[in-house]
Order: structure tokens, then C-alpha cells, then sequence
């Protein structure tokens, strides 16, 4: 394979600078969390695998309901649309309530509260619609070992998160900040799991339709995947962020997960040196990258989000 050289003159330009703080402003709480270790990644997803489960599958603790009945009557609510913007000046503490001392409460300790209260009313929902989405999956894909095991996870935090009291003291927002820190480790392995349930099918279908069956064209899979997936990314971006503005000593420009000053010129460097490193020892080369156009700018977005995308992007390109 000869040595190719390619320029990335648009990262740095004024209009995709425009293009990504519009979608910022416009899309939720994207995010693909922060990235694991090879040995991390397996411990979290040995013990998600090994969750034992808190409650009988048919009836919700504390209540008349089954836990079929609540997660259906939960998934259809609405989801509450969540900008950039509003996830960085609830942050910031801009949106608290006017006038409200607290109850001698600092302004941070405020924030976290009213972000709990929001997260306790809000991730409910929008894990309920995932489960019975999970439930009614096409092909038999449901069925499948590893997305029931997927689904499972999803009904044990909604559970607990149906059974933990509102958060309206420091305490309980604390017992309320450790369970969302578990719910957090608990789903890091769902891209993985995910991807071998469709595996599974995969090698299910073919033994049951030859060995030659492709799932390229199952357009209803694909679609089922994107939506999962990108309300996966919101849901994490809520916790994530919400976590991240327990650490009283936050970085230069950071409020949380997000960066005021987020460069994509840096990034860029960052992801083009990674998929440089991973294309030569796959591959034995790689191409070379440039960076040119506006690479001073800067602009409000989740950093970590930007660096994956440009990193698949360049890997991919790196090994055409």
C-alpha cells in the first residue's frame, strides 16, 4: 500500500463551525461517554452480565401496578427536549427560581438539587420507551440473548429509579447522585451487548434461512439501532453531566462535561494522531493528515463527542 496524503481543510471552517453550534443548540445531550479501558470495559461488563434482579418480573415494589403495566403507562409520556444551551446554563445555575434563597443552600448545591428533581421525573420516561421497544424488536431480535439481557439493565433502573424518594434534601441528593453513578456503569456495556445480539441473529437466521442470509437489508433493524442508539447518547449526556458537576474543581472552561472553548482544530490533532497510530500497526501505514482553515476558532459543544466522531471518521479513512 503506497503512502497517501489527505487534507482536512473544513474542521476549522466558519460555516461547519456554524453547522456544529447550531446542531449543538438544536439536538440533545449528545455525548458517547468518556472512553474505557480494555480491562475496565470488561469488569464493568462482567458485572452488569452478573446484575441480579431486585424485583419479581410481574410486580412493581410499593405499588398496585405490574411492572409491565408502569412501564407502559411511563412510555407514553413525552420526552422533555433538551438543548446544549439549557444543559449549560442549568449548569451554570442561570436557571434557578428567582428570589429562592435555598434554604442557606449554596447556589451549587441548589443547581444539583433542581437537576435531580428533573433527572428523577425525566430518565423514567425515557428508559420506559426503550424497554418496550426492546420488547417488540423485528425478526425475533427481542428474543435474542444478549438484548434481553440489555433490557433487563433498562428495567432495573427504571426501578430504581420509580422506587428512590424525589430528591429534596443534600442527603437524599447524594443517595440520589450514587444510584445515577451505577445506572451510569451499569449500561457502559450496552454498544457491545447490543452488537452481539445482532450477532446472534445473525447466525440464528442463517441457520434457518442458509448460510448466505445478510442482515444488510433488514431497513426496520437499522432503524430500531439509530433510534436506540442516539437516545442512549441523550440519556448519558443527562447523567453524565450531572455527575461531572459534583467536582468542585472543574477545568478551564468547563461546565460539566461541556467546553465554552471547545477547539476542533486540537481535537483534530487528537484524533488524527490516535488514527494514525491504530491504521500503521492494523495497516503497516497511514496517511497523512492536515489540519488548515480558521484553526484558531472555538465554540460551546461536548469535546469528548467531537473527538469520537472525527476519530471513526478518520479511521475509517485511514483504512480505505
Amino acid at each position: 500500500r503506497g503512502h497517501r496524503r489527505r487534507t482536512m481543510s473544513v474542521l476549522a471552517s466558519s460555516a461547519v463551525r456554524r453547522a456544529l453550534a447550531a446542531r449543538a443548540a438544536a439536538c440533545p445531550a449528545l455525548h458517547l461517554g468518556r472512553p474505557m479501558a480494555g480491562r475496565h470495559a470488561t469488569a464493568h461488563a462482567a458485572a452488569a452480565t452478573s446484575l441480579p434482579r431486585l424485583y419479581s418480573s410481574s410486580t412493581l415494589p410499593g405499588g398496585g401496578e405490574t411492572l409491565e403495566e408502569e412501564l407502559e403507562r411511563m412510555a407514553q409520556r413525552s420526552q422533555t427536549s433538551v438543548s446544549l444551551k439549557a444543559t449549560l446554563d442549568t449548569g451554570l445555575g442561570l436557571l434557578l427560581p428567582e428570589g429562592d434563597s435555598g434554604n442557606g443552600m449554596t447556589r451549587r448545591q441548589r443547581t444539583l438539587l433542581q437537576i435531580a428533581t428533573f433527572l428523577k421525573r425525566e430518565l423514567p420516561v425515557r428508559l420506559a420507551r426503550r424497554v418496550v421497544e426492546l420488547k417488540a424488536l423485528p425478526e425475533g431480535l427481542d428474543q435474542m440473548p444478549s438484548v434481553k439481557r440489555v433490557r433487563e439493565w433498562y428495567e432495573h433502573s427504571f426501578v430504581e429509579l420509580r422506587t428512590i424518594p424525589s430528591p429534596t434534601t443534600l442527603q437524599e441528593e447524594a443517595q440520589f447522585a450514587e444510584l445515577l453513578h451505577r445506572i451510569y456503569e451499569r449500561h457502559a456495556p450496552t454498544l457491545v451487548t447490543m452488537a452481539r445480539g445482532v450477532h446472534e441473529l445473525k447466525q440464528k437466521l442463517r441457520e434457518e434461512r442458509g448460510p448466505d442470509y445478510d442482515l444488510s437489508d433488514a431497513a426496520e433493524i437499522h432503524g430500531f439501532l439509530d433510534t436506540f442508539y442516539m437516545s442512549r447518547i441523550g440519556v448519558r449526556i443527562l447523567i453524565g453531566q450531572y455527575l461531572e458537576l459534583h467536582n468542585e474543581q472543574q477545568p478551564e472552561g468547563y461546565v460539566g462535561l461541556i467546553n465554552s472553548k471547545t477547539s476542533p482544530a486540537f481535537l483534530a490533532e487528537q484524533a488524527a494522531a490516535d488514527a494514525t497510530y491504530l491504521c500503521d500497526r492494523t495497516h503497516g501505514d497511514a496517511p497523512e493528515v492536515l489540519i488548515e482553515g480558521a484553526t484558531g476558532c472555538t465554540f460551546t459543544y461536548i469535546p469528548s463527542h467531537l473527538y469520537y466522531c472525527l476519530f471513526e471518521l478518520l479511521k475509517k479513512l485511514g483504512a480505505g
